[in-house]
C-alpha cells in the first residue's frame, strides 16, 4: 500500500500535525488481534479538528516542547503526539499515561501501560508502538530494524504481553484511585509504521494492507524516475510523508549522507513543496 499518496497529505503543512494524522490513519503494520479502529481513534469530527490544528498548531508545539523538551527519540515523540490527541480530540479523554507497574521503589518494574483513556465513553488500555522494518521477504522472523535483534516476531510477542498489563494486579491500587473499574478496560492496539521488502508473498501476522517501501541492498538499487528529487529521511521524520522545499532536496538518492537508513522519492506539488511518493529502507545483511 502506497500510503504516501493519501489524498490527506495534500492538505496538511505542519509536521508536527502530518506526524499525528499519520499515527491516527496509517494502517497497521501487523495485526496484534486487538487493533483499535481508525474510525473510532479519529471520530466523527477528528478530521475537521486536525484541519483546525494544522491551521494554528502551537498548542501542539507547546504541549510537545514541555513534554520532552530535550528527547529526540520517535517513540517519545510518537507517544506525546498521541497523547495530545487524547488530551484534546472531543471524543477522548486522557485519564493515565506511562503507568509504571512496581510494587516498591526497590523492586524491579513489571512493565507500564501506554496510555489509559476513554473513548466515546468507552474505557481502554492502549499500546502504542511505531516500527520500521526491512527484509528481502516479509517473515515477521526476517523483518527487523537497524538492530538485528529487533525483530517484527519479538515485538509482537512483546506487544502481547504488554496488552495484559491491565489485568496485573499491581494496576487495582491505581484504578482504585482513579475511581476507574478495572474490570471495564479493555485492551487495545495502535500499530504503526512501515515494512520494506521485495515481492508480494506476505507472511501472517504482518497486514497485507500495511504502509509499505521499498527494501534495497544499496541506494543505487533504487530506480531513478525523471522528474523526481530524493531525501534522507532522519528517524524523526519516520511518521509521515515528507512535504520539504526545494533546497532540502537532491537530485539523486546517491548524493549526499551516503550512510542514511532511510530514503524518500519526491515529486512536485502545486503548493510548490516537493512531496514523498515512496520510500526505500537500505539494510546491509538484512
Amino acid at each position: 500500500m502506497n500510503y504516501s499518496l493519501d489524498a490527506l497529505w495534500w492538505e496538511l503543512k505542519s509536521d508536527a500535525v502530518r506526524d499525528l494524522a499519520s499515527l491516527l490513519t496509517a494502517p497497521s503494520l501487523w495485526h496484534s488481534g486487538c487493533e483499535l479502529s481508525r474510525r473510532e481513534l479519529i471520530g466523527d469530527s477528528g478530521f475537521r479538528y486536525l484541519l483546525a490544528l494544522d491551521a494554528q498548531p502551537a498548542a501542539l508545539y507547546q504541549y510537545l516542547q514541555a513534554a520532552q523538551p530535550q528527547s529526540h527519540r520517535l517513540g517519545f515523540y510518537a507517544e506525546h503526539l498521541l497523547a495530545f490527541w487524547f488530551a484534546h480530540a472531543p471524543h477522548c479523554q486522557l485519564l493515565g499515561q506511562n503507568i509504571v507497574l512496581q510494587a516498591t521503589a526497590q523492586t524491579p518494574t513489571v512493565g507500564a501501560l501506554d496510555y489509559v483513556t476513554r473513548i466515546n465513553d468507552r474505557l481502554y488500555h492502549l499500546e502504542l508502538t511505531c516500527k520500521y522494518y526491512a527484509h528481502v521477504s516479509a517473515t515477521p522472523e526476517g523483518l527487523r530494524g537497524i538492530q538485528a535483534k529487533d525483530t517484527l516476531a519479538s515485538k509482537a510477542a512483546k506487544l502481547t504481553q504488554q496488552l495484559a498489563l491491565h489485568e496485573h494486579g499491581l494496576f487495582a491500587a491505581w484504578c482504585e484511585l482513579h475511581q476507574i473499574q478495572q474490570a471495564d478496560l479493555q485492551a487495545a492496539s495502535i500499530v504503526r509504521g512501515m515494512g520494506f521488502w521485495q515481492g508480494d508473498t506476505v507472511a501472517a501476522p504482518i497486514n497485507v494492507h500495511a504502509w509499505r517501501g521499498d527494501y534495497l541492498e544499496n541506494q543505487a538499487a533504487w530506480p531513478h524516475i525523471e522528474g523526481c528529487r530524493y531525501a534522507p529521511v532522519p528517524s524523526k521524520r519516520l511518521l509521515s510523508p515528507l512535504r520539504l522545499p526545494l533546497e532540502a532536496t537532491l537530485p539523486h538518492s546517491q548524493d549526499g549522507s551516503e550512510n542514511s537508513v532511510w530514503w524518500a522519492q519526491l515529486q512536485l506539488r502545486p503548493d510548490g513543496h516537493w512531496h514523498e511518493i515512496s520510500r526505500a529502507m537500505c539494510l546491509q545483511n538484512a
